[in-house]
């Protein structure tokens, strides 16, 4: 069974499932930043019980790491897919969690009991990438205008929508690109839609496997300095225990305060993830001091970096979007530029040079709302 990114099997002990409906008497709003998600007042199916059991030294991160991705509101819905029984995969909330843990010497034992809501199904809703494009990135990289947005390159039926006059247009993608977790296609959401919008959201029907592809992903590696060795965060309020990483599928940043410096690594389909040398090319000038994560949605993040540079503090923000081959490094609204130029060069193999950022964040859209 898979839950978002998530695959469960014997290491960690799925409970029995059961499916339960019941008709819903008022409509459950779930507030994603400005996106609405409706269950409808038919007959809402349910997934419950769930009990998942993470045994070993690692159940404490591994069940953090499901408990985050199922509290936060800016990457659910999430895709449930591969389910032991006919009829349970769909996009679901989940309402309520409870935990309970044990140790048995150095062997952790952690219980998640989640509950879960229906939020729709691929029969009734499609995936959709809303977007506010905004060209006010902030640097000296570049000034292109391209505001590239991700979707699974097994997606079907790309459209762009109006989301005020439920007007659509096909949608082409620019380029088809490989990352780690899989082929993408990527979108520009400033130029690519005919529609009359300056806010236009991307449906697609997309394959609940495949939904979490063109995700961004944020690391805590607690004790280790390797990304596969590191769990998901899916919460701002996350404590980290180590450096953090930014993921994009094609460029991974470890951020790491501890020792103050930048790792970048991208990705090559054909030789994997390679070091970029950005570590090895850091000015002796600049020190990575503070990593802030300020957001974390299904397909971008947001982090506010300071800099200790010759002795004085400067701050950058980073975007991060899943299958972005660089990040946005952008000046925020309480810092001055320009960017020091030692900073500024060391960070240029990692910086895009566009100035827009897409804002993007993922939902759910009504298959009635692109119903002729």
């Amino acid at each position: 069974m898979q839950i978002g990114h998530l695959d469960f099997n014997a290491k960690n002990d799925l409970g029995q499932l059961s499916n339960s409906t019941g008709v819903s008497t008022s409509e459950q709003n779930y507030d994603r930043g400005g996106s609405v998600v409706v269950a409808t007042t038919d007959t809402v199916p349910s997934l419950g019980p769930v009990q998942v059991t993470f045994n070993g030294e690692e159940a404490s991160r591994a069940s953090l790491e499901l408990e985050e991705l199922l509290n936060s509101l800016k990457i659910g819905p999430l895709a449930i897919a591969d389910a032991p029984h006919a009829g349970l995969e769909g996009y679901y909330w989940s309402p309520s969690i409870s935990r309970d843990m044990r140790t048995s010497g150095e062997q952790g034992i952690v219980t998640l009991d989640p509950s879960f809501a229906l939020a729709g199904r691929r029969g009734s809703h499609r995936r959709a990438i809303e977007t506010a494009p905004s060209d006010d990135v902030d640097h000296e990289y570049g000034n292109d205008l391209e505001a590239l947005i991700a979707l699974p390159a097994t997606a079907r039926l790309a459209e762009w929508l109006d989301p005020e006059s439920k007007t659509t247009d096909p949608a082409t993608p620019l380029e088809t690109v490989e990352t780690a977790r899989g082929e993408l296609e990527l979108y520009d959401a400033k130029d690519g839609p005919d529609l009359d919008t300056t806010q236009p959201v991307l449906t697609a029907d997309i394959p609940y496997s495949d939904d979490s592809i063109g995700d961004v992903y944020v690391w805590d590696l607690y004790d280790s300095d390797e990304v596969a060795e590191g769990r998901r965060v899916s919460l701002p309020a996350h404590d980290p225990a180590g450096p953090i990483a930014l993921d994009t599928g094609r460029l991974r940043l470890v951020l790491d305060q501890y020792s103050g410096t930048i790792q970048a690594d991208e990705y090559d389909p054909d030789n994997g993830w390679s070091d970029v040398g950005l570590e090895d090319d850091q000015p002796a000038s600049v020190e990575l001091v503070v990593v802030d994560v300020a957001t974390i949605e299904a397909p971008r993040a947001r982090g506010q970096l300071r800099f200790d540079v010759d002795g004085d503090p400067y701050y950058l923000d980073v975007i991060a979007s899943g299958g972005h081959d660089s990040v946005l490094v952008t000046i925020p609204d309480g810092e001055s530029g320009p960017i020091p130029t030692s900073l500024e060069e060391w960070l240029e193999p990692i910086a895009s040079e566009r100035i827009v950022d897409p804002q993007s964040s993922k939902t759910l859209v009504d298959r009635q709302e692109v119903r002729r």
